[in-house]
Protein backbone atom coordinates (compact mmCIF):
# COMPACT_ATOMS: atom_id res chain seq x y z
CA UNK A 1 0.00 0.00 0.00
CA UNK A 2 1.46 3.43 -0.79
CA UNK A 3 1.17 5.68 2.28
CA UNK A 4 3.48 8.31 0.38
CA UNK A 5 4.31 9.50 -2.70
CA UNK A 6 5.62 13.06 -3.08
CA UNK A 7 8.76 15.00 -4.75
CA UNK A 8 10.57 17.02 -2.34
CA UNK A 9 11.86 20.63 -3.45
CA UNK A 10 15.04 19.36 -4.14
CA UNK A 11 13.77 17.08 -6.92
CA UNK A 12 14.37 13.89 -4.44
CA UNK A 13 11.65 11.53 -4.42
CA UNK A 14 9.94 10.09 -1.26
CA UNK A 15 8.40 6.58 -0.95
CA UNK A 16 6.29 5.41 1.78
CA UNK A 17 5.02 2.02 0.93
CA UNK A 18 3.29 -0.10 3.49
CA UNK A 19 4.06 -4.29 2.68
CA UNK A 20 0.50 -5.83 4.28
CA UNK A 21 1.00 -9.55 4.96
CA UNK A 22 -1.83 -12.17 6.04
CA UNK A 23 0.47 -13.71 8.78
CA UNK A 24 2.69 -12.80 11.42
CA UNK A 25 5.04 -15.64 10.33
CA UNK A 26 5.48 -13.44 6.83
CA UNK A 27 5.47 -10.24 8.85
CA UNK A 28 9.02 -12.10 10.36
CA UNK A 29 10.31 -13.02 7.28
CA UNK A 30 10.11 -10.11 5.09
CA UNK A 31 11.38 -7.98 8.34
CA UNK A 32 14.51 -10.79 8.49
CA UNK A 33 16.84 -10.81 12.01
CA UNK A 34 17.13 -7.41 13.86
CA UNK A 35 15.28 -6.16 10.29
CA UNK A 36 18.00 -6.38 8.03
CA UNK A 37 16.45 -8.06 5.24
CA UNK A 38 13.96 -5.39 4.94
CA UNK A 39 16.56 -2.81 5.24
CA UNK A 40 18.51 -4.29 2.37
CA UNK A 41 15.41 -4.61 0.23
CA UNK A 42 14.55 -0.66 1.33
CA UNK A 43 18.11 -0.40 -0.41
CA UNK A 44 18.14 -2.49 -3.28
CA UNK A 45 14.69 -1.06 -4.46
CA UNK A 46 15.78 2.64 -3.84
CA UNK A 47 18.77 2.04 -6.33
CA UNK A 48 16.55 0.20 -8.99
CA UNK A 49 13.90 3.45 -8.35
CA UNK A 50 16.46 5.57 -9.17
CA UNK A 51 17.86 4.32 -12.19
CA UNK A 52 13.97 3.81 -13.01
CA UNK A 53 13.28 8.10 -12.64
CA UNK A 54 16.81 8.76 -12.97
CA UNK A 55 16.62 11.22 -9.28
CA UNK A 56 17.60 10.25 -6.14
CA UNK A 57 14.96 8.26 -4.12
CA UNK A 58 14.06 8.16 -0.71
CA UNK A 59 12.35 4.72 0.52
CA UNK A 60 10.58 3.73 3.53
CA UNK A 61 9.01 0.39 4.09
CA UNK A 62 7.18 -1.06 6.86
CA UNK A 63 5.59 -4.23 7.03
CA UNK A 64 1.84 -4.56 9.00
CA UNK A 65 -0.34 -7.68 9.55
CA UNK A 66 -3.59 -7.61 7.91
CA UNK A 67 -6.83 -7.46 9.98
Amino acid sequence: KTVMWEEGPNGKLMIEQKLLVPKESHMRILIGPKGHLISQMAQEVGRDLMNIFLCEVQLRLSVKLLK
